[in-house]
């Protein structure tokens, strides 16, 4: 079967998952009686993040159905093997040393601004906190290694080399973190962890490490949040 979807399509998909988002947000805080001055909590982010998945994975299966094999697995790559576990412990190590690296940045520059899913986990219940940590580890690295590293990478790949294709993914994931701008000081540990993935995705043609890699990376904050330290 001839593949037809590419980086076009990766043009509406990202936003389109944005927006879901958004949605999905406004109706959790519809439905939560809250109005727009609540500060997002860790049931939030977890029903988001969630939420956002659902908008990733609905919307790759339609464009699957309709360019391409009708299989997420054939034409993203999306497969976790458990035998790629140690590259869960390779992205906890990464975060290790980044969160080591922005912790001297704060020292030479001053306090850092938290992310926002730092500060939702803060002021959140420990119930909360668990599935907002739960959503974060597992499904927020599942919706974006869909995108990043089964869409882009793999539409940049048709038109461009494997090392173009790998650097170019993984800027754009790192980019569009700045989403949230007080992940500045992330940035190049998600460029990095960007640019890993993408090269396991080509090596392997599947998507396994880099989710665990992810899933480790974000990991390690979530339970540094969850204690409280």
């Amino acid at each position: 079967m001839r593949i037809r979807w590419g980086l076009g399509d990766f043009a509406w998909a990202w936003p389109a998952t944005v927006i879901g988002q958004v949605v999905v947000g406004a109706f959790v805080l519809s439905a939560r009686g809250f109005g727009p001055k609540h500060r997002a909590d860790a049931f939030d982010i977890a029903v988001i993040t969630v939420g956002s998945l659902a908008v990733t994975v609905g919307a790759l299966m339609a464009l699957s159905a309709a360019k391409g094999q009708r299989s997420l697995r054939d034409d993203f790559g999306l497969r976790v093997r458990v035998g790629d576990w140690p590259w869960f412990a390779g992205g906890v190590l990464l975060q290790v040393v980044a969160l080591g690296a922005v912790a001297l940045i704060a020292v030479v520059a001053g306090s850092q601004p938290k992310q926002d899913v730092a500060r939702a986990l803060e002021h959140s219940g420990t119930i909360a906190k668990v599935l907002g940590a739960v959503a974060v580890v597992v499904a927020a690295p599942v919706a974006e290694e869909l995108l990043f590293r089964g869409l882009l990478l793999r539409g940049l790949l048709r038109r461009f080399g494997s090392v173009t294709a790998v650097l170019v993914s993984g800027a754009v994931f790192a980019l569009v973190h700045l989403l949230d701008p007080n992940t500045l000081t992330l940035l190049a540990p998600l460029a990095l962890v960007g640019v890993v993935s993408g090269i396991r995705a080509v090596r392997t043609g599947e998507l396994s490490q880099s989710i665990l890699l992810h899933a480790g990376f974000n990991c390690f904050t979530a339970v540094v949040l969850l204690l409280g330290l």
